[in-house]
Formats: structure tokens, sequence, C-alpha cells
């Protein structure tokens, strides 16, 4: 019953993370550049087990089945094929992590850090974009000449979700007290005051003379640095969540500028949210 209520909670919170990213698909209804659930199933696999796959399964494919405007054999069949390469990215991710990363504790040595972007943020998510972007094409829900950005758009949407979201869930798992001083928190405080003023700044709102974009980002750097130096892993992962979040804002809001379409200027924010990890 343990092992049921867990799935359970994973397909919820899954679903639900599914459809919030799936609010920014642009360059296809089923491909986000935005999608947390990746980083939430590997981290719940590797906490749980590989027996909360179903979880991730059950998850993916109500959020797809229910994404279209009406329900028909295909939207069927491609919600089944893109749910299983969720499901396979996610048990290989974790498989990958748990062999070659060392597992859970994947952050406590640099090397087993990088390993980790390499195997979960670079190789599983491959799967998933691969499987996917084929089931589109073969359910005819996508054309074939735009096969290559939607590929583009999953990986990095998928790449993002892992080296963003899962590091948090895992430190914050690993750790989760915050027993700290006063001293402490206010300095908390005013790191996380410092990193949302300057993400705005980046991100969001248009200095006098220019509008925000990417070219303004090395202004997420010092808190970063603050965060790392002073504090851990855990809360550099929480103040990148933060950075994460402020510029999706101001895309959203149309601060952003760039030389792309709105699509690529959201993919392109993307990739510099997976870097920082």
């Amino acid at each position: 019953m343990r092992a049921l209520r867990s799935i359970l909670v994973l397909a919820l919170v899954y679903l639900v993370a599914a459809k919030l990213g799936l609010q920014l698909a642009l360059v296809n209804k089923y491909a986000t550049a935005v999608w947390p659930p990746t980083g939430i199933a590997l981290a719940a696999l590797l906490i749980g087990g590989y027996r909360l796959w179903p979880g991730v399964l059950i998850g993916a494919f109500v959020a797809n089945v229910t994404t279209g405007e009406t329900l028909s054999v295909s939207a069927v069949l491609a919600s089944s094929g893109i749910a299983m390469g969720n499901t396979l990215e996610a048990l290989l991710g974790a498989y990958l992590v748990n062999r070659l990363a060392g597992g859970r504790r994947a952050f406590d040595r640099a090397a087993d850090v990088f390993r980790f972007a390499a195997v979960a943020g670079l190789a599983s998510t491959a799967v998933s974009a691969t499987v996917g972007v084929s089931t589109l094409l073969i359910a005819d829900l996508a054309h074939w000449m735009d096969a290559p950005a939607i590929w583009l758009t999953w990986w990095v949407g998928d790449a993002g979700g892992n080296l963003v979201f899962a590091p948090l869930l895992l430190l914050g798992a690993a750790d989760f007290r915050w027993d700290w001083p006063s001293s402490r928190l206010a300095e908390a405080g005013l790191l996380l005051l410092t990193a949302c003023g300057l993400a705005l700044a980046a991100f969001a709102v248009p200095l006098p003379t220019m509008p925000a974009h990417l070219g303004l980002a090395f202004l997420c750097t010092p808190p970063l640095l603050w965060a790392a130096f002073r504090f851990g892993s855990r809360e550099t992962s929480a103040v990148l969540v933060v950075i994460c979040g402020v510029a999706i804002w101001g895309w959203l809001h149309g601060a952003l500028a760039g030389v792309f379409s709105p699509s690529g200027s959201l993919l392109e924010v993307q990739a510099y949210c997976g870097s920082l990890r």
C-alpha cells in the first residue's frame, strides 16, 4: 500500500507539473522547452527506487492524452508512446546515475556532478526526445520538416528538468533541516532578495537604454557564487530555480528580447538555465 500511494502521488505531481510545462508548448503541443516532470521523475526513482516507474507512466499518459481538444485513436496511441518514452528516460537516467554518478548522493563529489550532468542531462534525455518525436511522426501529429526543431525543444526541456529541478529535490531530500541561527536566516533572506533583484534586472525589467536579454545574464552570477561559497549545493540549487523562474516569467511577459522567435528565445533561456548547473 505504501508503494501504491507513492506511485499515485508521483503520478499526480508529474501530471500537475506536466500541465504547467505544456502551457509553454510552441513548436508542437506535445513538446515544450520547460519540462520539470523529467527532474521530478528522476529524483523520485533515485530516492524511492525503480518500483515507482508506473507513476511516471500514468502521469505522462494522462498529461498527454488530455492535451488535445478531442480524444482520438491517434492521440491515445501517441500519448502511450510518449509516456513509454518518458518512463524509459526516467529509468535509464536513474540507472546511469546509480551506476556512474553516485546515485542520490551524486552531488557529494565534483566528479559525480559532472557525470550526473552527462548521463542525466545529456544522455538519457535523448531517449525521450527520440521516442516522442518518432511517435508524433508515426501518429501524423507532426510534420517531418518540423522534426529537428521539435526534437531539440524536447531534449532541451527534458535536460533542463534534470539539471535544474532534480538536484534541488535530491539535495533537499538528503538534508531537509533548516535549523539556522537568526543571522544565517537573515543572510539567506538577503541572498534570495539579491538573486530575485538581479534576475529581474537581467530577464524581466528593461533598463533605460536597452531591453532585457540574455546578454545581461551575467548579473545572476554573484548570487550563485554567494550561495555556493557561503551556504552549499542545496541552497545554490534553490537560487538557480529562482533565477530560472524569473527568466521564464520575463519571457512570458514579453520583456526578454532577442533575435530569435518566441520559441527560439524560450529555448535559449532554458539552455542558459541548464548550463548554470
